[in-house]
């Protein structure tokens, strides 16, 4: 007979038990975000657990020419171990080193009670045969915020596709589903295969590690950003390798975002004040795209009220998007930044001409979700962003200025000044 939806919620409940009562398994998850306008952001991790408490994982992101990402993992003996590789750790002086911390995993039992839990599996769609094993393929629904393996936190609750093949004779799950649309012209496809059920896995200690917060010698020397400090006092920052360069005022800092000035740059806004290294980790994310690295960081300062107040700027360079016109290159990209910030009142768009080339200028007001893929913000302090985004040459820049919203009719004359003075050269 076919199965109902009360089977379903059944059969479901019984896997999730039957998971959490393994010593052992393996887990390929592979993920496909579609911007919708010609570029994909593909991800997969092997991820290996074994009982108690360990386990062992690959990751790795690449973002069409744009980035590269990968990480490995292992967790034992309450410690993380984590090495880091590709561009978006170029110049990091720990990459492709193993580096110890204390375990962020409570416990690897916990992962897969939560994943599943964040399921809410209600309706039977038939058996099929997956890898030589019949299945009960069951279907329901979860949120993006509850699912923090297989999609960022967005700013929003996104409904969630969720499919789920569960073997008919021993009750494990064979393979997940999730399906959800962050933004109009987005569409995020994650699948989790399952196997080696109770397969011993040997996990390891690195035998060669750094503690956290040690650092090697620069893997290569940071000459990502040359600085020259001008008659006006004004400091102009340039990026021979991308053509790039702007100038900011005497009370700002400009940082190379990558390499051995990146950590010189995490030390100075985490000893400004709160409000700076909330804005800084923030801004970093949110502004992230498709793991886009961010080429430049400045922040700009001002004591007010016995307070050190702060405005930042971050500037992203990356591949533009094949035909794709400037208005229709940054429509797309205000759709992700609605995904990701909650957004208050209108977005002002209007097109400017720059020494650098036609932008368009993108401001509104907004505050940060509560986290941005697994970060904890302030969620209670009212910003506001400005952005330039300019084409050249199959590059998109994108320049994004933000402050508190308290500041922003103070700040609107100073960020359009620092734009006038950002220039655009062939690259070498």
């Amino acid at each position: 007979p076919a199965l109902t939806d009360a089977d379903a919620m059944r059969i479901f409940a019984d896997a999730a038990d039957a998971m959490s009562a393994l010593s052992s398994y393996h887990v390929q998850m592979n993920e496909i975000l579609d911007s919708g306008m010609g570029d994909e952001t593909k991800s997969s991790m092997g991820y290996y657990y074994q009982s108690p408490a360990m386990g062992k994982s690959k990751v790795a992101i690449e973002s069409g020419a744009q980035s590269s990402f990968a990480m490995e993992v292992v967790a034992i003996g309450g410690y993380v171990y984590i090495k880091t590789s590709g561009d978006a750790f170029f110049g990091d002086p720990n990459e492709g080193k193993w580096v110890r911390g204390e375990s962020f995993i409570a416990s690897e039992d916990d992962f897969m009670p939560d994943l599943l839990s964040s399921f809410s599996v209600d309706a039977a769609v038939g058996t099929e045969r997956i890898d030589g094993v019949e299945t009960h393929r069951l279907m329901g629904s979860a949120y993006t915020n509850d699912i923090g393996l297989a999609l960022p936190s967005l700013a929003h609750e996104i409904p969630v596709e969720v499919n789920v093949w569960i073997g008919v004779a021993d009750g494990l799950i064979r393979r997940i589903t999730a399906t959800s649309e962050p933004a109009a012209a987005e569409s995020v496809e994650t699948t989790l295969v399952f196997s080696d059920f109770n397969v011993p896995v040997v996990v390891e200690a690195p035998k060669d590690y750094i503690e956290e917060g040690e650092t090697q010698p620069p893997a290569q020397p940071d000459a990502l950003m040359e600085t020259t400090v001008l008659s006006s006092g004004w400091t102009s920052a340039h990026l021979p390798d991308y053509g790039f360069s702007v100038s900011a005022p005497p009370d700002w800092s400009l940082f190379g975002s990558i390499g051995e000035a990146y950590y010189e740059m995490d030390d100075y806004f985490s000893r400004l004040s709160p409000e700076a290294e909330n804005m800084a980790n923030a801004l970093s994310l949110a502004t992230i795209h498709f793991f886009e690295p961010h080429r430049m960081i400045g922040f700009g300062t001002a004591a007010e009220g016995g307070e050190t107040r702060v405005s930042a700027l971050i500037v992203n360079i990356a591949a533009a998007w094949e035909d794709a016109a400037l208005s229709e290159y940054v429509g797309a990209r205000t759709e992700q930044t609605e995904s990701q910030l909650i957004i208050d009142g209108a977005i002002e768009r209007r097109t400017e001409t720059l020494p650098a080339g036609e932008a368009e200028r993108v401001e509104f007001a907004f505050r940060f979700p509560y986290h941005i893929y697994g970060v904890e913000l302030d969620a209670d302090t009212d910003y506001a962003q400005i952005q330039y985004f300019i084409l050249s040459d199959g590059d998109a820049f994108i320049l994004t200025f933000a402050t508190t919203a308290d500041r922003i009719a103070a700040m609107r004359p100073v960020f359009a000044d620092i734009a006038q003075t950002a220039r655009i050269e062939p690259r070498p």
